[in-house]
């Protein structure tokens, strides 16, 4: 198991960090899909990262407006902290 494992693995490593005329055909096969699985990667992690940043703003206007909604039924009387 773990030398089939390694076999599977040696390739792509092979593809991202030796030298291209290096490869054989089927490890230059792999270098165009680990290329763009790279870029998606990045994508990937620039999007979270922007999802993250939405939450927390989503999370600072929700207590804003509970802040707010508060103020005004005290203003108006109606909250009464008993």
């Amino acid at each position: 198991m773990l030398t089939d494992s390694l076999l599977r693995v040696n390739p792509t490593l092979k593809t991202v960090h030796a030298a291209r005329n290096s490869l054989n055909p089927a490890e230059r096969g792999l270098y165009a899909p680990v290329a763009r699985r790279d870029v998606l990667s990045s994508q990937l992690v620039k999007l979270s990262e922007q999802y993250s940043n939405l939450e927390n703003t989503l999370a600072s206007l929700q207590v804003q407006t509970l802040g707010s909604y508060l103020l005004q039924m005290e203003t108006d009387g109606r909250y009464d902290e008993r």
